[in-house]
């Protein structure tokens, strides 16, 4: 039945493009973890070095008036390693946002993916 095949074609090809689809978020899915494990590391660094330049600055502060520009020297830094802190703090959120959405998809892409296949399955069994 030419009806039949038609369709059957039309089923083919959407598993075809869910199936591409699928494979595009899983390459996006990985570079979002790729990034997400960066940020992290960047995050994790900026705190420890945060501390390192907030403990300096407590001791800076404590000296006397002939390191007091040294202090606020340090007061600058720690502002400049706060804000990549939070910078990198914001980066991690919005990639487990990405990476949520993104495993979102591909669990509804996979149920497409199902649906259509037991679409198929019924137009072979109509067919034989």
């Amino acid at each position: 039945d030419p009806e039949r095949i038609k369709k059957m074609k039309a089923i083919e090809e959407r598993i075809a493009a869910v199936a591409e689809k699928r494979e595009e978020l899983a390459n996006a899915e990985r570079m979002a973890l790729i990034d997400l494990e960066a940020a992290i590391a960047r995050q994790e660094e900026a705190a420890a070095e945060a501390k390192s330049v907030e403990d300096q600055v407590k001791a800076a502060e404590a000296e006397k008036e002939r390191i007091r520009e040294r202090g606020e020297e340090m007061k600058r830094r720690a502002l400049a390693v706060k804000k990549e802190k939070e910078m990198a703090e914001e980066a991690v959120r919005r990639h487990k946002e990405d990476l949520n959405r993104l495993e979102s998809e591909n669990k509804g892409m996979e149920r497409k993916e199902m649906l259509a296949r037991h679409e198929q399955g019924k137009v072979k069994a109509k067919i034989e």
